[in-house]
């Protein structure tokens, strides 16, 4: 009877230690402003918008950053988007983004990632992107901004075109 009441025990510690794939907006913000000392967030003053949730932040005292959260049906995050128009704060941006890949997929390497979508202080003007089994990454330097987004591939099914010749798409001259 110990045995079994240790095993149910072990399992149930186990299973709550997993990490929660389905987060809401609000939650991640809470996670991310708890994980990072630098970002101050204004929750109170969010709101939700066509199922975009719009969050105005302050990271390291000097950079405004919005982000801005799509959500599925139920409510969970599917996509995060974060831009500055503070083009010459490309250090603090970089650690505002670390922190939102360490909290909505810790299970990826940040360096690999950021070195991948090479957030630089060099402007381009071309999107750059990143893919790892569970997450799409994008990211831009503009002389307009910064812009980053990550997005989680079990909520946003990719697809692929089909291709094919049906019947009526033939043409016979």
């Amino acid at each position: 009877m110990k045995k079994i009441f240790c095993l149910i025990s072990v399992l149930l510690i186990l299973s709550s230690c997993s990490v929660q794939e389905k987060v809401s907006p609000m939650i991640f913000m809470k996670r991310i402003i708890k994980t990072d000392n630098n970002l101050n967030a204004d929750i109170d003053s969010s709101f939700v918008e066509d199922n975009n949730y719009i969050c105005f932040a302050k990271y390291a005292e000097k950079t405004d950053v919005v982000f801005e959260i799509k959500t599925d049906e139920g409510g969970n995050v599917k996509k995060i988007s974060l831009a500055c128009t503070q083009a010459d704060k490309t250090d603090d941006f970089i650690d505002c983004v670390s922190s939102v890949i360490k909290t909505y997929a810790p299970d990826d390497d940040v360096q690999s990632v950021l070195s991948s979508i090479l957030l630089t202080k060099n402007t381009s003007d071309n999107f750059l992107y990143h893919e790892t089994q569970w997450y799409l990454y994008s990211s831009a330097v503009t002389e307009n901004g910064l812009y980053f987004s990550v997005e989680n591939k079990k909520l946003i099914p990719q697809s692929e075109v089909e291709l094919s010749l049906k019947q009526n798409d033939i043409v016979e001259y």
